[in-house]
């Protein structure tokens, strides 16, 4: 288990990144949520070129595609939500929201992968539910918050990705984790392909945007190679690893030290945000 552990931990330190960095190209350099996702996705796909000649990538055949497939598309219409909400969600509610996907994943275990669900695994998942009314409070609506469009489709969106990790568990041990990893790569490039005809104004990006994608694309990238790798030893413990707020951190201190740049709120907001992820990360842990 040491192996799957330290996986999730570095795929954790890449997400948080990536989290940040999404949200601040989100304010200040990509206004459109389709452009930024198809040139990310653009990226991802030139970066897994480069396993078609130093790995044994074979055809897939009809059961490696199926589960190939299924994580593709599964990606492609999280990650549209997921986009769409990060224009309109604050930076620092996202980590803690990522606990949900443990709820999701236990269930989703259970029904495909033949997981025992522990009876006292419901009462931690009450507390994560509880927990995460708490962790979108905030000066204006509090509680009130958590029931908000945005906060709906971002756990739509989670839950897209708990599915998302069955799919994975299911294929790398079927195709190989190469193979697996450049297949649904390629399929989920050619999926968004067919969004273009929604943002063709905006297809055309500047220097600036390009650069700045591309970088954010390499640490999502990255981080999506150990968390498969992760996940293709064991689904349960990574999703709890990744309940840890680490963008939620980053946005806290970018909060002190430079309040206008992606979000400013009072200590009291911060606080009740950090103690209902605390909560939310020990409840977690209980369920893996």
């Amino acid at each position: 288990m040491t192996n799957v552990v330290l996986l999730s931990f570095i795929a954790l330190a890449f997400f948080a990144t990536e989290t940040v960095l999404h949200k601040l190209t989100a304010k200040y350099v990509v206004k459109n949520p389709l452009t930024f996702n198809f040139y990310l996705t653009l990226f991802e796909f030139i970066f897994v070129l480069p396993s078609l000649f130093s790995n044994q990538i074979t055809f897939p055949s009809l059961i490696d595609f199926k589960y190939i497939f299924l994580t593709s598309l599964t990606i492609t219409i999280a990650m549209i939500l997921y986009f769409f909400v990060l224009y309109h969600i604050d930076a620092s509610v996202i980590g803690p929201l990522y606990n949900f996907r443990i709820i999701f994943s236990i269930l989703l275990s259970t029904i495909f992968l033949h997981e025992i669900l522990n009876p006292t695994y419901y009462l931690w998942i009450g507390i994560l539910t509880i927990g995460g009314f708490f962790v979108t409070f905030n000066e204006k609506t509090k509680l009130k918050s958590f029931f908000q469009k945005p906060v709906f489709i971002f756990l739509i969106y989670v839950f897209g990705l708990a599915l998302m990790s069955i799919f994975i568990n299911k294929g790398v041990n079927i195709s190989g984790y190469w193979n697996f990893t450049f297949w649904y790569k390629v399929i989920s490039f050619i999926l968004v392909l067919f969004t273009i005809p929604f943002f063709k104004k905006d297809f055309k990006v500047s220097r600036k945007q390009f650069s700045t994608i591309s970088i954010i694309s390499l640490i999502g990238f990255l981080g999506t190679l150990f968390a498969n790798q992760a996940f293709s030893i064991n689904v349960t413990i990574p999703t709890a690893i990744f309940s840890i707020p680490g963008s939620m951190i980053i946005i806290f201190i970018l909060s002190r030290l430079k309040p206008d740049l992606l979000e400013k709120h009072s200590l009291k907001v911060y606080t009740i945000r950090f103690f209902a992820a605390s909560i939310m990360i020990f409840a977690a842990f209980q369920l893996k």
